[in-house]
């Protein structure tokens, strides 16, 4: 519960289809137009917490995919519904299942990411072992003064 607590904290619904659970962050909810970093901030952030409970003697058998694509969604009544147009659910399924105890992405939110996440190629797979979240927040405001 408190790993999924990070995904609702950062916006994202949460579904569950059998052994997966399904973060989706879309602009609707988060008010971002671009979700990718925020979406791997946040796999990081539970991949963390359900390390802890490994180091604490809790077996979890757990793998993390991130992955970027093209969702219909809609909001009635009250009620967040979304249906997957290409394979974007699948492809993340499919690389959360390749993973073993760590955040994967996919070659597409790879591509979005470049210089904003710094990863290592898995040797098997055309997938990304999540490295490090670049924030460079801290010097945006440098940044903007700068362009001024």
């Amino acid at each position: 519960d408190s790993a999924l607590w990070k995904a609702k904290e950062a916006g994202a619904k949460i579904y569950t289809q059998g052994e997966y659970k399904i973060m989706v962050f879309v602009p609707m909810l988060t008010k971002l137009t671009d979700n990718s970093t925020k979406a791997i901030n946040v796999a990081k952030g539970i991949e963390r917490v359900l390390r802890e409970y490994g180091r604490r003697g809790i077996k979890l058998d757990f793998g993390i995919g991130v992955n970027s694509g093209e969702l219909v969604v809609e909001s009635k009544e009250g009620k967040f519904k979304f249906m997957s147009v290409d394979n974007t659910i699948s492809t993340t399924k499919n690389v959360a299942s390749q993973s073993s105890g760590e955040a994967l992405l996919s070659k597409n939110i790879h591509r979005k990411t470049i210089g904003k996440i710094k990863t290592s190629k898995l040797a098997e797979a055309d997938l990304w072992k999540v490295e490090k979240v670049m924030d460079r927040s801290e010097h945006s405001d440098y940044v903007r003064r700068f362009s001024k």
